[in-house]
């Protein structure tokens, strides 16, 4: 009787130097995309890699990140192309087995993991069941909300004004209403009504912290998928608004934001919008 065995093939140690294997890894991915053929020949036949804006390594991971300059691309390549599964097996078979991912929020930037994840029997052990938010570990930037802790148990905190996009996640009972509301707890302790603006939309209706009446809160909160629609539309009027004018570039696209209400005139009258952060002036040459 034929019997047929499998070796599972184990991923390889941690490098001993991560920051030189950071360094070799950009190389030896640099290098795998041209034999693939994702190059190209210039006119005075030089040879157009693909190349990196960036290449770091991020010790609490265990991981480097190959930054792609997307704007720098050879002719006739494409991150769709780059970031196909055929193509990143390769690159993981010329890193010598470590795994390659990539993440493309902004752009197109390959993850190297230079450590195995831990069993999720052990890691799930090893979360804590609540994390205490102490606000006096919070740094001086504006808008700052916790992430969390990090494997040490150190606090980590991030700007409302470097987070592109966030997205919660996670099974009932998880803790993502508690995650909102220390954010919101962070925001309100840390800056006043004048600087801080919030439309709020609850669509459960329970509101079970009590931040109906508080005076950054504009208007009630949102509860309807009808009410959800106009807030999003004012969001969306003020983000037109806050469009660069007359040689002002303005930051736009946070969901909170300080700054003052407007009337907004419509066909059915004096419609109330809000305006949500960042104190920009009201007009070009106000301050």
């Amino acid at each position: 009787m034929n019997s047929t065995s499998l070796t599972l093939k184990r991923r390889p140690e941690p490098p001993r130097d991560p920051v030189a294997a950071t360094t070799e890894a950009a190389r030896t991915v640099r290098h795998t995309l041209t034999r693939l053929g994702h190059a190209a020949r210039r006119q005075d036949g030089s040879l157009w890699e693909v190349r990196f804006r960036d290449v770091s390594y991020y010790p609490p991971a265990e991981v480097a990140f190959l930054d792609v300059d997307v704007q720098a691309l050879p002719r006739r390549v494409t991150t769709l192309a780059l970031a196909a599964p055929e193509v990143l097996h390769e690159l993981s078979t010329a890193l010598g087995g470590y795994p390659v991912r990539v993440v493309n929020t902004t752009g197109l930037v390959f993850v190297v993991e230079f450590a195995p994840p831990e069993p999720a029997c052990r890691a799930v052990q090893r979360l804590p069941e609540r994390v205490d938010l102490d606000l006096a570990t919070r740094p001086s930037v504006p808008y700052a909300v916790p992430l969390g802790v990090d494997g040490s148990g150190r606090p980590r905190w991030e700007s409302l004004l470097r987070l592109l996009n966030v997205l919660v996640g996670g099974a009932p009972g998880g803790g993502k209403s508690g995650l909102l509301n220390a954010w919101l707890s962070s925001l309100t302790q840390a800056h006043p009504p004048g600087e801080l603006r919030l439309s709020l939309v609850d669509p459960k209706g329970v509101d079970p912290y009590g931040w109906r009446g508080l005076p950054h809160v504009l208007g009630p909160i949102v509860e309807t998928s009808e009410e959800a629609h106009r807030v999003l539309d004012l969001l969306r009027d003020e983000i037109d608004r806050r469009k660069p004018r007359a040689g002002h570039p303005v930051r736009t696209g946070h969901p909170v934001a300080a700054g003052r209400d407007h009337q907004r005139q419509s066909q059915g009258g004096a419609e109330h919008a809000h305006h949500l952060p960042h104190g920009q002036p009201r007009d070009p040459g106000s301050r």
